[in-house]
């Protein structure tokens, strides 16, 4: 194994393949800027992310939908500042906490599960059914 690690030393994944992920950053890109939705995934992921070490690299990992279903929009306002997506993510949360990655992985109709989440509207939830396509 040493050889393939040496020669893919750095390499990561060009975006997510999660479906719980994908939504939340289509949340996080609603209505503002790159460095805006930069600011509030590194809020997200400094208060409920995970530290990973690898390759000599520290790096915070994403938190489970489970991890984050409980805490309240009003701690996403305030300590995440999230604005009024505060109040959605508690939603998506407790809803791909509940769904398999698995049973949405073979939804035909994800995009309109997705809108069933409060707070979840025709584009953020096309963003992650696109995604499903590719």
């Amino acid at each position: 194994m040493r050889k393939p690690l040496t020669a893919l030393a750095g390499m990561r994944q060009s975006c997510p393949e999660d479906h719980f992920e994908i939504t939340v950053i289509a949340l996080l890109l609603q209505n503002t800027t790159v460095a805006r939705t930069t600011q509030m995934t590194r809020n997200l992921l400094a208060h409920h992310g995970h530290i990973v070490h690898f390759d000599g690299i520290t790096l915070r990992a994403w938190f489970t939908p489970a991890e984050i279903a409980n805490v309240t929009a009003e701690d996403f306002k305030e300590r995440d500042r999230l604005g009024y997506r505060a109040k959605t993510l508690p939603h998506v949360a407790a809803f791909f906490r509940d769904h398999s990655t698995d049973d949405l992985a073979d939804a035909a109709n994800l995009v309109q599960l997705l809108q069933q989440i409060k707070g979840v509207g025709p584009y953020t939830a096309a963003i992650t059914g696109d995604r499903q396509a590719m």
